[in-house]
């Protein structure tokens, strides 16, 4: 059975959190991730921005695509 995308309530959800990122870049130079790889994937936004497309196709937060860049976050907030 394929996975069906979310509730509507709960995309528009995950879209406010996702847009609440402003793309400022304050972010990329403090995550350790990024400054090794300088993959946008491997920062803070652009984590957020694959987990939410990840939950809005359906697949939850791990999909192949995502869960690579997920798993190098060390969590330092």
């Amino acid at each position: 059975m394929e996975p069906s995308g979310p509730s509507s309530a709960l995309a528009d959800h995950i879209t406010s959190v996702i847009r609440q990122c402003v793309h400022c870049g304050l972010c990329l130079e403090n995550c350790p991730t990024y400054r090794e790889n300088r993959l946008e994937a491997d920062s803070p936004r652009g984590r957020l921005y694959l987990m939410g497309d990840a939950i809005m196709a359906g697949g939850g937060y791990f999909v192949p695509a995502a869960a690579a860049h997920v798993d190098l976050c060390l969590g330092c907030r």
